[in-house]
Formats: structure tokens, C-alpha cells, sequence
């Protein structure tokens, strides 16, 4: 019903009354042009925008997808440059340092501890208490942010006591 009164409306109209009274050649010229318009319009304002649009994310995807790569390669390198010393971020205290001054609070003795060539401490504890160990790694963790590499525990002939060597990073 609308569409019979728009091409009515338009058949009324002086373009409907000129285009009308076009012979048949100069009707398929115009149809011709009237089509390369509307084909125009379609490509000018749909089809460059979307392709626009689609180059523009293909882009932002290849560098999206490079960065990440950037990040997995260098993930290694990062953690070890953060686990050289995660505590001296806040204070510049040493990991070494750390440890050490964390059993003085404690009921830790270390028999041995040293750096490790990797930016980690190595620490051997011997006929300690299992359960003072676990309370003081929770605590470095906890409030030192040291984490644990490598954990190495044996029974002990006393009953309740460890044997251990620890990595930190």
C-alpha cells in the first residue's frame, strides 16, 4: 500500500511525467545512471567503512598478536628480573638479607645460605622443626613476597625434625 502510493505519487510528480514521456533508449540511460548512483552510494558509504574498519582490526590483531609474542618470549627474562630480589622493591634490602634477618624472628637456624647464580638463595637447614619451617616460608611468602623455587625436606632421627634445602627466588 505505501509503495503503490510512492510510485503513484512519483508517476504525478514532473521527474515521473518527464521520465515517462522519455523514449525507450533514453530511459535505459537513465536507468543506467540512476543504478551507478545507487551502486556509488552503496560502495562510498557501506562497503569502504567496513573495509576500513576490517583493515584497521587486522592491523590492531597483528600487533596485538606481536606484542604477545614479545611477552612470552621476554616472560623468562622477566621473572628473573623480578625474582632477583621481589622484596627490595620496597626497602632495597637484599633477598640474602631478607632471610637471614626473617629467622632472627623466627625459631629458624640456618646452617647455610648463599646467592645462587640464577638471582636466587639457597638455604640448608638441618634438625629443624617441620612445623617452624612451614610457619616462617608462609611468612616470607605472606609478607616478603619470596617465593620458593626449589623445596628439598628429610625426616630427621628426632622425631618432629627436618632436614631441609630450600631455593628462593
Amino acid at each position: 500500500m505505501i509503495f503503490e502510493t510512492f510510485v503513484s505519487d512519483l508517476n504525478s510528480s514532473s521527474a515521473g511525467r518527464w521520465y515517462a514521456a522519455l523514449d525507450s533508449r533514453d530511459t535505459t540511460i537513465v536507468q543506467l545512471v540512476a543504478g551507478s548512483l545507487i551502486l556509488l552510494v552503496l560502495i562510498v558509504f557501506i562497503w569502504m567503512p567496513v573495509s576500513g574498519w576490517s583493515n584497521s582490526e587486522v592491523q590492531r590483531y597483528r600487533k596485538s598478536l606481536a606484542l604477545h609474542e614479545w611477552i612470552q618470549s621476554n616472560e623468562q627474562r622477566a621473572r628473573q628480573i623480578s625474582g632477583l630480589n621481589p622484596a627490595a622493591q620496597g626497602n632495597g634490602e637484599s633477598l640474602l638479607a631478607l632471610i637471614s634477618r626473617s629467622t632472627k624472628s623466627s625459631a629458624i637456624t640456618l646452617l647455610r645460605f648463599q646467592e645462587e647464580g640464577s638471582g636466587g638463595v639457597s638455604v640448608v637447614l638441618q634438625e629443624q622443626v617441620f612445623n617452624d619451617i612451614i610457619v616462617w616460608l608462609d611468612k616470607l611468602e605472606k609478607q616478603n613476597r619470596i617465593q620458593i623455587k626449589q623445596l628439598s625436606i628429610d625426616a630427621h632421627p628426632s622425631p618432629g625434625k627436618v632436614n631441609a634445602r630450600i631455593i628462593f627466588i
